[in-house]
């Protein structure tokens, strides 16, 4: 079968008249499902334009967000009218409505694989519309899409193909076109097995160490335990890639974070520090020095790592134990430690120990509450803002027939989502938990430098008094400077590529529609839908005006939720905002009486008129949220008759091309 366009396949029926060649039949009914990231259910129905009977019917979930996929439920053709092209035409017909939006082809059937094989033949999918596709096999995996088992290929994202025009020298994976590799490869030996170590590490000490530089014995700031020194603080001078890390560790002692520069060769690589600890207890346990007075723990309520955790801080002759594995450690070839940390700051980010104090060099020093640009990762000192609220007092003078009065045009809720924050702060347990997760995901690809050049941010309802949706929205900025120099891939990449890359990335990585975190009271709490994406110029949120965002990365708000007193509602905004919407509904109405071609002329003018508006809410000039081009946005999307849906409705079918089809929910 050949895969015909919707308006082809229709201009090929018998008995169609022009005028209905031009304008294919399809009607569509909407249902409102409640979900939250996919809220509308939609039946596309196709109708022959010259009987009127229906052909068929596609069956839909549409997402609140462009980014997130359009899920196909049905596609069902009447058996009279199968084989003639009516399953293409009317998901044809979809992508017109709903250019740029991914599709999820949901029939997993093996009829249902033939078909969408079929459908996709000769065509790409690209952001859920079809389209011819010249293309060449990808020069970064040679067309398998992969890097070796389950290692998938960055530059062509797995698909095997990109355009004809892209380099053909083109690398994901940290080789160089001559053989040679980048900063960004695997390196060292296979037992590093992981991205080398970090361009900067930070040191956590109750001194200043800035004057006479690190001695033999120093440890770092926290190294004393409830139950003695912990055994490896003799191993040298410990380091942690991650800032935020080494300020809590200072703050605990009122102390300082030193910047280290540490150019270890060939450093002895653990997944975990508990590897570390039972690596040394092995080798102290079979050691003819040491074995006779290694302490034997029975604790039945121990496991094992904290068993020989224990054994080690108990020996008498601990120190000389870890100098005596630090020298094993040297006879074969390595000169330090890193390992992924499970204890303090992300999930596995990369720690270190420097063996000898004259390997590492403290390159500066600030307090654990000093917020100088330098010392921040770049992370400029600031105070959260807030979002201004309207409070008119004056009579309104004209009567409206409909008013928006719920979710931003109501009371908020008491307090933050109790599982979320404690207060007004984060649960650490939380914070912890979704830093790393991007940890995880981030570091095979990019290293620790992540941290130097990304802002995370919790923003949306759940971070604001209108939570109880369950939508975990974060938000990443990115410092595009920062970005291209620490990472070799990203040089030469403009700010909307790295936008596009990364958050292409994210969603296939890291979105999660069933993500589980842990609560307040150790019990996992969720589900929610957990999304992840790059927010254009957003490093410092606040210059998007977002009603809500917490900024995970430093622990504190950046802008704090909006708050509205017990008796809001759409009355509290000045009048002259309701009377701007009123005039738009009879402007949009006015045009939806228009003849065909006009109306989609002048409604695509009107919906760009309204859509760059609305941006200048979020401007500099702005007031965000309460903004009027903002709040008649918001209640043409939710009015009777949705006539925002049909100013879209009225683009898409004018520019024939992607629009913004998910309303640009601001942050």
């Amino acid at each position: 079968m050949t895969d015909i366009s919707a308006t082809d396949f229709f201009r090929r029926q018998a008995g169609a008249t022009a005028a209905q060649a031009a304008e294919p039949s399809f009607e569509h009914e909407e249902i409102d499902t409640g979900g939250t990231k996919r809220p509308t259910k939609i039946h596309l129905h196709a109708h022959d334009p010259a009987t009127g009977d229906r052909m068929g019917t596609l069956t839909y979930h549409v997402p609140r967000r462009k980014a997130d996929k359009i899920l196909v439920e049905e596609l069902a053709t009447k058996e009279t009218h199968q084989r003639k092209g009516v399953g293409s035409a009317l998901m044809d017909e979809m992508q017109r409505r709903h250019p740029g939006t991914p599709i999820d082809h949901g029939d997993r059937t093996p009829a249902g694989k033939a078909w969408w094989n079929g459908y996709t033949r000769d065509k790409k999918v690209t952001r859920g519309r079809t389209m011819a596709s010249a293309s060449k096999p990808c020069p970064c995996c040679g067309g398998t899409g992969e890097h070796g088992i389950g290692s998938e290929c960055y530059h062509c994202d797995g698909g095997r193909t990109v355009p004809p025009d892209s380099p053909d020298d083109a690398t994901c994976d940290g080789t160089l076109p001559d053989g040679g590799h980048s900063r960004t490869a695997l390196i060292r030996t296979a037992e590093l097995g992981v991205y080398g170590p970090p361009d900067r590490w930070y040191h956590s000490s109750p001194h200043n160490l800035e004057e006479t530089g690190f001695e033999e014995g120093h440890t770092k700031a926290g190294a004393d335990q409830e139950y003695g020194k912990h055994w490896n603080s003799h191993l040298g001078i410990h380091l942690t890639s991650h800032h935020l890390t080494a300020i809590e560790l200072a703050e605990g002692v009122y102390g300082t974070v030193h910047h280290v520069s540490w150019s270890a060769q060939n450093p002895k690589h653990y997944t975990s520090e508990h590897d570390l600890t039972h690596e040394a207890h092995d080798w102290a346990a079979t050691h003819p020095s040491f074995k006779q007075d290694m302490p034997q723990v029975n604790d039945p309520y121990m496991g094992e790592t904290e068993t020989k955790e224990t054994a080690l801080r108990q020996h008498p002759r601990i120190d000389q134990v870890a100098h005596g594995f630090r020298d094993h450690l040297k006879a074969q070839g390595h000169d330090g430690i890193t390992y992924g940390n499970e204890h303090e700051g992300p999930r596995g980010h990369v720690s270190a120990i420097a063996f000898s104090p004259h390997e590492a060099s403290i390159d500066g020093a600030h307090t654990w509450d000093d917020d100088d640009d330098d010392h921040l990762n770049h992370l400029p000192a600031r105070q959260a803002t807030t979002t201004p609220v309207p409070d008119n007092t004056q009579p309104y003078q004209h009567h409206h027939d409909w008013l928006p009065r719920d979710h931003f045009f109501a009371p908020g809720k008491k307090g933050l989502d109790p599982r979320l924050f404690d207060g007004d702060r984060m649960h650490p347990a939380v914070r912890q938990h979704l830093l790393g997760m991007l940890q995880g995901f981030w570091s095979p690809k990019y290293g620790d430098s992540w941290q130097s050049w990304a802002r995370v941010y919790l923003a949306g309802s759940e971070a604001s008094h209108f939570y109880g949706n369950d939508d975990l929205d974060i938000l990443i900025g990115i410092d595009y400077d920062a970005a291209r120099h620490h990472v070799d891939a990203f040089t030469g990449e403009p700010d909307g590529a790295l936008d596009k890359k990364l958050t292409d990335e994210l969603r296939e990585g890291m979105n999660n529609d069933h993500c589980m975190l842990p609560g307040p009271d150790g019990d996992a709490t969720g589900p929610y839908e957990n999304t992840w994406y790059v927010n254009p110029g957003s490093y410092d949120i606040r210059a998007i005006k977002p009603y809500a965002a917490y900024d995970i990365t430093r622990d504190e708000w950046a802008v704090r939720p909006v708050e509205v007193p017990d008796d809001f509602g759409p009355e509290k905004l000045p009048e002259s905002t309701w009377d701007v919407f009123d005039a738009l509904k009879t402007l949009i109405k006015a045009v939806g009486e228009l003849p065909a071609g006009v109306r989609e002329r002048e409604g695509a003018a009107l919906y760009d008129y309204l859509h760059t508006d609305r941006h200048s809410a979020f401007g500099p000039d702005g007031t965000g949220l309460y903004d009027p081009a903002n709040a008649t946005w918001k209640a043409l999307d939710k009015a009777p008759g949705a006539p925002l849906q049909q100013l879209i409705d009225w683009k898409h079918a004018h520019d024939g091309v992607a629009a913004a089809t998910d309303q640009e929910n601001a942050a």
